[in-house]
């Protein structure tokens, strides 16, 4: 994602919104692959939930929270607001403002949050888990601009 991030922005590309999804909802997929009660944390795909509830099958006693029914609407509105405006929250919006990510140190928006005391839609943060991005970078292959490919490190 941050080596795709630096050659997006490194180009006239179009605005470009970047996200972590942190909302725990009902019938979360770590719960049906971890088991228990320990909650791993939010799992990849958890956001498709709000729209296809898979984990009412998983679940069938478990029903969607207020908070759940919130973050699916404001999902779709986000959705829906990027495919027609190119922005998920332009002006007018009811929603709070998803920063375009423009640059180094990358920033993004925390969609949902897990601390049921501190909940909220979306927030705008930068620098997500450098230390896990230093990582991965240290290590081979990584993407190349078409542009800058030496053809003799392939």
């Amino acid at each position: 994602m941050d080596e795709f991030l630096e050659i997006r922005l490194s180009q006239k590309s179009a605005p470009t919104y970047v996200y972590i999804y942190d909302h725990k909802g009902y019938g979360s997929l770590t719960e049906a692959v971890g088991g228990g009660d320990f909650f791993y944390g939010v799992c990849h795909a958890d956001e498709l939930q709000l729209l296809y509830p898979i984990g009412s099958v998983l679940y069938p006693t478990g029903v969607p929270s207020e908070r759940d029914i919130l973050m699916r609407d404001s999902f779709i509105d986000m959705w829906v607001n990027f495919a027609t405006y190119g922005n998920p929250t332009p002006s007018g919006s009811k929603l709070p403002k998803w920063n375009e990510t423009k640059g180094y140190p990358w920033n993004y928006a925390t969609i949902g949050s897990t601390d049921n005391d501190k909940w909220f839609i979306l927030k705008n943060e930068e620098n997500y888990v450098r230390d896990r991005f230093n990582f991965w970078k240290s290590l081979k292959p990584h993407l190349h601009n078409k542009e800058t490919i030496n053809r003799d490190e392939l």
